[in-house]
């Protein structure tokens, strides 16, 4: 997972439009491994129905980091980082590899030892995504992924369809609550995740520390490594 590029989030007054885990190569897109998706929600829409919500979702806009993660306690770390002056903001945008750019922006409260770290990705027509990073005392404390990407492109038959996914890892002191959901769809009136409900598991505090937190510095430092569009 060497793809840092995709931090932050744009405006959504609708929440429920974002959702899922980014997982971009550095040769190309982001990938979707079919056989985990679950095709939660099946489209009713005929199958030659098609979605331009996804191709003018705001969220495209690499500049734009407003975000909801449809976890409360979440958003508010990131309100209150977000409108705090004291805060340090450093941002990155219009970096590219393959098909895809990246932006991310990140906030530092030194006083309460907070790290925010807001990343998006736009892969041309096949995918975008954003991922929320939140670090406490150097810390992984709360992770959001999402992605919306083609599932199967269009024949001669049918348009699109498209994968919807969103996952959050929340560090609890002795394990690691996982929130998942996902559905595949066609048309703007399935384009949502809010027909879904979340999926929770738990997972070893340990072990998911040390592996998110190698994926996260594996994307930043690919990240940093590439210039940014002129």
């Amino acid at each position: 997972m060497v793809l840092i590029v995709l931090i932050g989030c744009t405006s959504r007054k609708d929440s429920n439009k974002q959702s899922v885990n980014s997982i971009v190569s550095k040769q190309g897109a982001l990938v979707i491994d079919k056989q985990q998706v679950i095709t939660t929600t099946i489209s009713s829409d005929s199958l030659k129905v098609e979605t331009p919500r996804y191709f003018n979702d705001p969220i495209r806009n690499l500049k734009d980091f407003t975000i909801e993660t449809n976890y409360p306690v979440f958003d508010k770390f990131i309100s209150d980082l977000s409108n705090n002056k004291k805060v340090v903001e450093t941002i990155k945008t219009d970096f590219c590899w393959g098909d895809c750019c990246g932006s991310y922006k990140k906030l530092v409260d030194n006083s309460s030892k907070v790290t925010l770290y807001l990343c998006k990705v736009d892969c041309y027509e096949y995918s975008f995504g954003n991922d929320q990073f939140l670090f406490v005392n150097d810390t992984l404390s709360m992770i959001r992924n999402y992605t919306c990407s083609v599932f199967d492109f269009r024949t001669d038959s049918t348009s699109n369809s498209f994968s919807m996914q969103e996952k959050l890892f929340i560090f609890d002191k002795d394990k690691v609550i996982i929130k998942e959901r996902k559905k595949i769809f066609r048309g703007d009136n399935n384009y949502t995740l809010s027909d879904v409900d979340f999926k929770n598991t738990e997972g070893d505090r340990a072990t998911l520390l040390k592996e998110k937190t190698e994926e996260f510095r594996e994307r930043i430092k690919f990240a940093d490594s590439l210039k940014t569009k002129k």
